[in-house]
């Protein structure tokens, strides 16, 4: 999915609904952060969500060589 087709779903959407993500079958992760990672995707994550890659990370935190787990804003 591109930014721009979840803007338009987002559009159809009540503006006071909550946003989570699926995880293990569930919608269990409440979103919380949204960022442009260093692999140019857009990755959304509750808060202090790890990460294990740098490239799954913004531009603003630590690589994996700087740190190996880094933690998400809280």
């Amino acid at each position: 999915m591109k930014v721009q087709q979840l803007i338009e779903a987002l559009q159809q959407m009540p503006p006071d609904a909550e946003v989570r993500s699926m995880w293990d079958g569930a919608a269990r992760g409440e979103v919380q952060h949204i960022w442009l990672a260093r692999g140019g995707w857009v990755v959304v994550a509750d808060s202090e969500d790890k990460s294990y890659y740098t490239e799954d990370r913004p531009s603003y935190a630590p690589t994996e060589n700087e740190v190996g787990v880094w933690i998400g804003p809280k």
